[in-house]
Parts: C-alpha cells; sequence; structure tokens
C-alpha cells in the first residue's frame, strides 16, 4: 500500500555540500578570530611593559622632585652645572698630573683656567677655519 521514500542520493550530497560549506565558512571565520587575539594579546603586553616603564620613570621623577626640594642639594647642583659661589669664594680647580708631556698638561690647565674664569682662548682665525680645524684636522 504505502510505499516509504528512499532518500535520494542528490539530496544527501546537497546537503552535505551546503553543510561542508558553512563549516569552512565557521572555521575561516575562527581562525581569523584566534589571530586577531593573538595580535591584541601582544599589544596588550606590549602596552603594559610601556606602562611598567612610564611608572619607573615618574618614580624617578618623584625621587628628583623630592630630592630637590632639600636646600643643600640645590645649592650643590648650583655649585656644580652653574659654576655659582658664595660671595667671598674663589674657584680652585685641582688636576691630577698622570701623564708625562708637560706640554699637552698645560695646554689643558690653560683651557680649564679659561672656563673657570670665563674667558676663551683668543683665536683670531676666521670663524670658518675654525670650524675646518675642528672637523677635519686630525687630533
Amino acid at each position: 500500500m504505502f510505499k516509504k521514500k528512499l532518500p535520494n542520493h542528490r539530496t544527501h550530497r546537497i546537503f552535505f555540500i551546503i553543510s561542508l560549506f558553512f563549516l569552512i565558512i565557521v572555521i575561516i571565520g575562527l581562525t581569523r578570530e584566534v589571530a586577531n587575539r593573538q595580535t591584541i594579546n601582544k599589544k596588550i603586553q606590549s602596552l603594559e611593559s610601556e606602562v611598567n616603564k612610564v611608572q619607573t620613570e615618574n618614580q624617578d621623577i618623584n625621587n628628583l622632585i623630592t630630592s630637590g626640594q632639600d636646600s643643600g642639594y640645590l645649592e650643590k647642583e648650583a655649585r656644580i652645572k652653574l659654576g655659582l659661589q658664595r660671595p667671598g669664594e674663589k674657584v680652585v680647580v685641582i688636576i691630577k698630573n698622570d701623564s708625562p708631556d708637560n706640554s699637552s698638561a698645560v695646554g689643558i690647565k690653560q683651557e680649564i683656567i679659561d672656563q673657570a674664569m670665563n674667558t676663551a682662548p683668543t683665536d683670531e682665525r676666521p670663524n670658518l677655519a675654525r670650524w675646518f680645524d675642528y672637523f677635519l684636522k686630525k687630533q
């Protein structure tokens, strides 16, 4: 009487191809998502390391600020870096002479004395000639 319909191989193939197509789409989407997560994790790690670096720099700056508020530290830095002195004091430069050649030591002493006295050595040559000597002559 009633005959059962046997499944058609053609419908099974179409269903299999459609399922395979959707499976490929899902796999492609998942691989893209995994790749995106890896790049995001790398960015997060680099940003965290940058945050740590900035935090240590901030700590160093805070330490400088707290040490800079000390009047003794300010006076010391003004003497060393700016060459300031109290009224009545004189600047003394001590040079340790380790070289047997005294002619170079005398030249170095004169340069240091000139720097301490804020006087430049007199050189009557034109500026271009001095730059030429500075860059191109071997010393």
